[in-house]
């Protein structure tokens, strides 16, 4: 009986680990412009102008794939999963994901990429609702309701990782998982 909760568990931490399709980084760099919490400041362009012209844009999508590229190196780097590691590694990856998202946050996305951007920020942020949910559900020791949100999540990340690739976003819609680094399409 043991033996089957400790596989149960760490099938909760695969599907946990490659919850997010980007991943996060409780240390990735901050971006270098725009107000901290805002999306209303956008990122200045090399010729210090900003708005929809296309080095803005570039400028946005190279600095928001940065930001996930860096958070999806944390996430690859972390340990090989463990029953005993799984309750930690599965709040680290919420950590991870929170601070990515508040990075991200601090990027304002050209208008063309502004609705897609902020779909794939709220999906992101559906993701730490849910880790909270399987760090709780594991802290009680509750095994199938940790499966059923790793599940959830898993298609919160799947439509993240899908939502970022259609506004150009390839690092953010990479699979970070334990398991391999890909796109999920």
């Amino acid at each position: 009986m043991k033996r089957g909760r400790v596989g149960s568990l760490l099938a909760v931490a695969c599907v946990g680990v490659a919850l997010v399709g980007c991943g996060g980084s409780g240390g990735a760099s901050k971006p270098s412009a725009g107000r901290s919490g805002s999306r209303s400041a956008p990122p200045a362009s090399s010729s210090g102008t900003s708005g929809a012209s296309s080095s803005s844009e570039a400028l946005f999508v190279r600095r928001a794939n940065g930001l996930c590229a860096a958070a999806g190196a944390q996430i690859t780097r972390s340990p090989p999963l463990t029953a005993s590691s799984l309750f930690t590694a599965v709040q680290q990856e919420r950590e991870i994901v929170a601070t990515l998202v508040s990075n991200l946050k601090r990027l304002t996305p050209p208008p063309s990429k502004r609705q897609g951007y902020l779909a794939f920020l709220d999906s992101t942020q559906a993701q730490i609702v849910t880790l909270d949910g399987v760090v709780r559900a594991l802290r009680a020791r509750r095994v199938k309701a940790a499966q059923a949100l790793a599940s959830r999540g898993a298609a919160q990340g799947r439509a993240s990782n899908n939502q970022a690739a259609s506004i150009g976003l390839r690092e953010c819609a990479k699979d970070y998982s334990a398991k391999g680094i890909g796109p999920t399409a």
